[in-house]
Parts: structure tokens; C-alpha cells; sequence
């Protein structure tokens, strides 16, 4: 998430695109419920929201950075104006900032740490810095899952995400948000507030150095005894989490959600009083949350389906009065047709409403995970579909996923040819771009591409 003027939020990642590697929510949620199972309680239902230093240009590093044992970038040509430059080995971003042109902060999943190591010095995610076409890697506190990062400055970057406490898995709760800051040096901790259970920070976005937000979700946790067994049923509703900075500390902040599950995934600011946050109301619809008159509260959305699996992934404003959410609608999986398909949803100062967008959809998962708007008339929108994908012409390749670039243009959303990986899975997690003519940036599976402006 980029500071003033706001750019997509590149949320983590989306849940469903997440790497097989990448350690989740819902491999700890599987292994509470196996240690819960073991001491007699039965979990029956669990709702929660599952979740994704500047260096010296000189190529010297400041403490903490180092240099990237990969070469450095080498640009190729892609469709449409696309420049994909190369990753260092085994790293496939899932979040980015890019606080000046050129220079860019990536996370996304260690591939080398199968399982997060409670109380160890392991971590789930990587951080690098894109500099003036070098790489180096961030050093980051573990053990964590960071999820989405803002940099208001090169030298001051937020990661947000979780971590597992040391004490381990226990009934009372298995997550807490984490906030981690680097100021030139390698990220380390930052003391945040937790609610109690199943916490997650899942976006972050900066004003300025001193007015940053983060948001995401947690669990409220109630246990009933089986009358005449040693059994108990347990019942966790997820709830908006939001937390803000004000360049001292991080605080809780009240937020007005509708009842029942519900959770946030990704923010953005058009100005120190006016932000939004996206995410999902977990029995069916998106959930919209608008900060105005200094307190957060629900705005009107349409309600695409009444599917529980609709969800807001990502969102951009141009300006105050023009934005846009991204996200998909309809079931992810189905045995006989695909009926997930992206959604976008746009807001020009009354009220949001659905627009229709190109007709790809998945069987198996699939939809818009970020959007960027420089001006109004011109946003970018990227996902992925998972196979079998159907593309535009109605060819279905069997077993296979397509990546999805759109472009609005400020009459209607359209298909175009987006940047490819040379190996690896196909698909976009994000894009951010700048409200000038520079490159906008593009990430997903093993790929991280610029385009250039016309």
C-alpha cells in the first residue's frame, strides 16, 4: 500500500492464490482443532477471516540488508508494454510498496520454511527491497506470516500479519496481529494491541510517517458443555479488526461492523480523514467501512450473490469521490461449471455499485486480488483464475490457470495481455502505481513486472 495519493492495496494476498508453502491460518486452525480433539472439545464451528531500508544506491547495505545472491534483474519483454524483471531464487512476492519511482519494498512466503516454529527464529516470509535494478533482503523478526506492507518513505516500511504466540496452541486463542517496522535497518517488532484469539492483520496502508492503518479480523471464542459428557462445543465469530499509528504508538480503534462474521482485508486513505476499508461478510456479501468524522462505520454495498464466499479483496481511489473494489463473487469450487467470476464494485460519491467486468471465470477458484487507479479514467485490475480456466474466446484449457490483467479506460473494463512468468504457476496478486508516469508494478506467482507508461 503506497502513502498519498493511495494506490491498490496489494492484500495478500489472496487466500486463495496462496503458494502451497506459504504457512496460513487455516494449517494452524487444523492443528488446533487436532489438539482441541485431543483434551475432549469438539470444534464445530469455526468462522474466521483466512488470509498475504532503503539500500544505499551505491550497492553498499545498510545493517540488517543485504545483498541478493540472485543476479540482478534482467528485463524481458511482455505483451502490452510489460517489462517482467527477474526475482531472486525462490522468492514469489505476495505484497508491495513502492515508496519512490524505481525503488520498491516485496514480501511473500519463506519457500524454504515449511512450518512456522513457535518460540523459534523461523519466519514465514521474506522481505526484499527493489532498488535502482538491484535486489537486497530485509531481516525480519520471526516467527511470522506478514501479509501486506506500506513504506511512507525508502527508509520507513510497516509489515503487518501474525504470529503464533510462543505458549503455542491453546483454547483461548492461537493468533496475535504483528506489527514489524523498518527504519534503515532490519524489520523488528513494533508493540501493537491484540484482541483475544484468532488475530490477523491483513492490510496496511501509510498517510504519512506519523498516520498509518492497519486492518484485518479476530475471534471472539465461546465454549458451551455438552449437558451429561466431558464434551464441549466451540464457536468462533471473526470480527473487524483496525488499528492505527499516530507516529507514537499503534492503538485499537472501534470499529461498527453489521452482526455476525465479518472481516477486513484490505485499506486505503484519500486523506488523513477519509480512508476504506474492504472485506467479507462471512454469512454472505462484502463488507465495505468507510473512516469519516473520525470514526469508522459500515457503508451500503450491494450484495452481488448473498454467496458466502463474495468477498472485497482489494481497493484505489483516483480521487474522493471516485474508487474502486475488486474481489470475486460466487462459489469457488464446482464439479460441473465454473461460477466464481472477479468483481468490481465503483463508488463515485453516492453510492457503490457493480460493474460489469470481462467474462472469465474458474472452477476452482478465481477473481480480482488488486487494483490500482493513477486518474480516474485509467485503473489497472489483476487476479487469476484457476483451472480449468475459460478465457475470453470460451477455449477451455484443461487444468490450467490464467492470469487476468483488465484495464478501465473510464467507459468500460476490458481484457488485455499482461506480463508472464517464465516458469512457475500463472497469476497476479497485486499492482501498484504511482499518480505520475512511472512505471506501475505488477506481482503474483514467480512474477514481478513493470509497465511502462504509454
Amino acid at each position: 500500500m503506497e502513502p498519498t495519493p493511495p494506490e491498490a492495496d496489494a492484500t495478500e494476498a489472496a487466500p486463495q492464490h496462496a503458494d502451497a508453502t506459504w504457512v496460513s491460518r487455516a494449517a494452524v486452525l487444523a492443528a488446533l482443532a487436532a489438539a482441541v480433539a485431543l483434551a475432549g472439545v469438539a470444534v464445530v464451528a469455526i468462522a474466521v477471516h483466512i488470509s498475504a531500508q532503503h539500500g544505499a544506491r551505491s550497492g553498499s547495505s545498510l545493517p540488517g540488508v543485504s545483498s541478493a545472491s540472485s543476479p540482478s534483474p534482467s528485463p524481458s519483454s511482455s505483451p502490452s508494454g510489460w517489462t517482467t524483471l527477474s526475482l531472486p531464487s525462490g522468492f514469489s512476492p505476495s505484497g508491495v510498496s513502492c515508496p519512490d519511482p524505481g525503488d520498491c519494498w516485496l514480501l511473500g512466503p519463506n519457500q524454504s520454511a515449511t512450518s512456522v516454529q513457535r518460540g523459534g527464529d523461523a519466519s514465514a516470509t521474506t522481505i526484499w527491497q527493489y532498488a535502482e535494478g538491484e535486489w537486497s533482503s530485509a531481516s525480519v523478526a520471526g516467527p511470522v506470516g506478514l501479509n501486506d506492507l506500506a513504506c511512507p518513505t525508502p527508509v520507513d516500511c510497516w509489515a503487518v500479519g501474525w504470529l503464533v504466540p510462543p505458549a503455542g496452541i491453546n483454547t483461548d486463542g492461537i493468533l496475535q496481529p504483528v506489527i514489524e517496522q523498518s527504519t534503515g535497518g532490519p524489520f523488528a517488532v513494533v508493540s501493537s494491541p491484540a484482541m483475544t484469539g484468532l488475530d490477523e492483520l491483513d492490510g496496511v496502508t501509510c498517510v504519512g510517517a506519523d498516520d498509518c492503518w492497519a486492518v484485518g479480523s479476530y475471534g471472539s471464542q465461546t465454549i458451551t458443555q455438552v449437558p451429561g459428557s466431558i464434551q464441549a462445543t466451540e464457536t468462533v465469530t471473526s470480527h473487524p479488526l483496525v488499528e492505527h499509528y499516530d507516529g507514537t504508538g499503534w492503538t485499537l480503534v472501534t470499529v461498527a461492523a453489521p452482526a455476525g462474521n465479518s472481516g477486513l482485508s484490505g485499506v486505503t486513505c484519500v486523506s488523513a480523514e477519509d480512508c476504506w476499508a474492504v472485506g467479507q461478510e462471512y454469512a454472505g456479501g462484502v463488507l465495505i467501512e468507510r473512516y469519516s468524522a473520525g470514526a469508522w462505520a459500515p457503508v451500503a454495498s450491494p450484495q452481488i450473490s448473498g454467496n458466502p464466499d463474495d468477498t472485497l479483496s482489494a481497493l484505489s481511489c483516483a480521487t474522493a469521490e471516485d474508487c474502486w473494489a475488486v474481489g470475486s463473487t460466487g462459489m469457488p469450487q464446482t464439479a460441473t461449471a465454473p461460477t466464481q467470476q472477479s468483481l468490481a464494485l465503483h463508488y463515485t460519491g453516492g453510492t457503490w455499485t457493480p460493474v460489469t467486468t470481462p467474462g472469465i471465470t474458474s472452477a476452482n477458484g478465481g477473481g480480482l486480488t488488486g487494483i490500482a487507479c493513477p486518474s480516474a479514467d485509467d485503473c489497472w485490475a489483476v487476479g487469476t483464475a484457476e483451472g480449468p480456466a475459460w478465457d475470453l474466446t470460451g477455449s477451455p484449457p484443461p487444468d490450467m490457470a490464467a492470469t487476468i490483467v483488465e484495464h478501465w479506460s473510464g467507459g468500460s473494463w476490458q481484457a488485455v495481455s499482461g506480463p508472464q512468468a517464465d516458469d512457475g504457476e500463472p497469476g497476479l496478486r497485486g499492482i501498484t502505481c504511482p499518480p505520475t508516469n512511472d512505471p506501475c508494478y505488477a506481482f503474483g506467482n514467480d512474477l514481478f513486472a513493470a509497465l511502462a507508461a504509454p
